[in-house]
Parts: C-alpha cells; sequence; structure tokens
C-alpha cells in the first residue's frame, strides 16, 4: 500500500494542508502517517491536545468537505520525543514514504 506522510506541529495552521492529504489520499489509495513530537519534559495533557488537533482537522474536513461520505482511509499517528525537525529528519531516513505533505 502506498503511504503518505502528514507531519504536523499542533502550534502551526494546518488545515488546508491537512484537507489536501486526505484527498491525496483517496486519490492515492495510499495510508496517511501523521507525524509530530513533544518536548521530553511534556505531559499527558501534551498528547491529549495532539489527538484533539488531529479530531478537529478531521471534523474540519468532514463536516466542510466530504460531508461525512469519504472512504474511510487507513491512518497511522506518531508521536515521538524531541525536537520536531530534528526528529522528523531521523523518522525520514528510517521510514519511506511515497509523498510527504509539507508545507
Amino acid at each position: 500500500m502506498k503511504s503518505i506522510l502528514f507531519p504536523f506541529e499542533i502550534s502551526k495552521d494546518n488545515w488546508k494542508r491537512y484537507l489536501y492529504t486526505q484527498e491525496l489520499a483517496q486519490r492515492m489509495n495510499a495510508e496517511i502517517v501523521y507525524y509530530t513530537t513533544v518536548a521530553p519534559d511534556q505531559s499527558t495533557s501534551d498528547y491529549d491536545e495532539i489527538y484533539l488537533h488531529l479530531l478537529e482537522l478531521n471534523g474540519i474536513y468532514r463536516t466542510g468537505y466530504c460531508k461525512w461520505d469519504s472512504p474511510k482511509l487507513e491512518v497511522e499517528t506518531v508521536i515521538e520525543v524531541g525536537e520536531f525537525w530534528n526528529c522528523l529528519s531521523t523518522f525520514l531516513t528510517r521510514h519511506a514514504f511515497d509523498q510527504v505533505v509539507i508545507s
């Protein structure tokens, strides 16, 4: 199966990129890997914020663009501990993706 990496930071406005990734995954019949990081000293509530951010993005997509009718996509969420760009760089050396959607 093809795969698309969607790296994101919750502090960024990334809903347009999320919408694009959803549409691309449908056209490619691809799995989406949502990737982000937390700082080493973060609490469990910070993980909650990540999942709430993804839920909000999915809500924007479902209510405004696909009307809850889109095909079910395979998704995976990866959360690593460390600085975002350093961890992402290392992650990309360990995993291959057909597409990486960055802004």
